[in-house]
Formats: structure tokens, C-alpha cells, sequence
């Protein structure tokens, strides 16, 4: 089980995620992963690693903003390094993707590094 000082981590890690996503911050985004963390988001490649992930943070904030993002958890469930999170999300995006839709469902997978920090393994998202 998750102690309440990890679950307080995930939440601030979230947060943190969260913001930079509203803001328009791709290396605050990129420092949300972990070394080989990936994103998977639908109609699009797998995004492996920091420096794609940076990449592709660079690129994704330069084609479109996303005023609104409310990430709510719906479980967070773990134990020692690893932890999963269902959730849904409200999100506007301008100007929106074709298909894209303002509520949302993602999936992460956190997992604790060596330093001890909680950072995103694995990150999917798509329309609910």
C-alpha cells in the first residue's frame, strides 16, 4: 500500500504536471518523467525517453494551448516504487485537434526513482 506521504507526492507530482501542461511549459512537462518514461496518446507514435519527450512537449505547446486541465483521480493504487492512477480530466484545447474531446480519461504508471522521487513511467490519455 501506498503510505500517505507517497500518496501526497503522486498528488503534488500530478500537480505539478497539471501546471506546466496549462502553462505552456515544456521543460517543467519533461521533468514529470521519469529517464525512459513514455507517453502513448491516441493516433499518435509512443514518445520514449526525456529528450523526445521534451521534444515532443516543445512541439505540442507550440501548436496549441490548453487553458483548462483538471486531472481528477479516480484511484491511486501502489506499493513500494510503483503506483497506477485512473482518472479523468476536463480539458480545453485551442485550437482542438480534430476528434478531441473535452472529457478525458487517462492512465499513469509513477514510479520511484533512485533519488527517491516519484516521477511518470508511463503516461496514456484519450477521449472518455
Amino acid at each position: 500500500m501506498l503510505s500517505a506521504a507517497d500518496q501526497g507526492e503522486i498528488a503534488a507530482l500530478r500537480e505539478r504536471l497539471r501546471s506546466s501542461i496549462v502553462d505552456g511549459d515544456a521543460e517543467v512537462y519533461t521533468s514529470c518523467f521519469a529517464d525512459d518514461g513514455v507517453i502513448m496518446h491516441p493516433d499518435s507514435p509512443q514518445v520514449r525517453g526525456r529528450a523526445a519527450i521534451a521534444a515532443y512537449a516543445a512541439g505540442m505547446f507550440e501548436m496549441v494551448e490548453l487553458p483548462l486541465l483538471e486531472l481528477t483521480p479516480v484511484s491511486v493504487v501502489g506499493d513500494g516504487d510503483l503506483a497506477f492512477e485512473v482518472g479523468t480530466q476536463e480539458c480545453v484545447m485551442e485550437p482542438a485537434l480534430p476528434g478531441f474531446k473535452r472529457e478525458r480519461q487517462h492512465l499513469h504508471v509513477y514510479q520511484r526513482a533512485e533519488d527517491g522521487e516519484w516521477y511518470i513511467a508511463a503516461a496514456m490519455s484519450g477521449n472518455q
